[in-house]
């Protein structure tokens, strides 16, 4: 006779929020989606609206926004490091919300 098995899925779906190592395996599955996610709307972050549903996936949306912001800060540093001596205050401005160049 064959053990029954339960989906990984499972454990983290319907585990209490209250669990610590459940909030930290859902928010490591978001931050995982991030590159997944930022794909899928050809890291247009300025135009995108990030969410979630059902409830549940609240701390795995932490986890994303987690993986954007971090996107978006090394988006920055290598626009500054790439304009180095020649950067001024209006180009750092730009560099800071549209010149997002970096796709990982």
């Amino acid at each position: 006779m064959t053990e029954p098995r339960k989906c990984s899925f499972e454990r983290i779906y319907f585990s209490r929020g209250t669990d610590k190592s459940i909030y930290r395996e859902r928010k490591k599955l978001g931050e995982l989606l991030t590159h997944p996610v930022l794909k899928a709307v050809n890291y247009d972050v300025d135009n995108t609206v990030f969410s979630y549903i059902p409830n549940t996936a609240e701390s795995a949306f932490y986890g994303l926004i987690k993986g954007v912001e971090d996107y978006i800060n090394q988006t920055k540093m290598d626009s500054i490091l790439r304009k180095g001596k020649h950067l001024q205050g209006m180009s750092l401005k730009r560099s800071s919300t549209g010149d997002r160049e970096l796709k990982k």
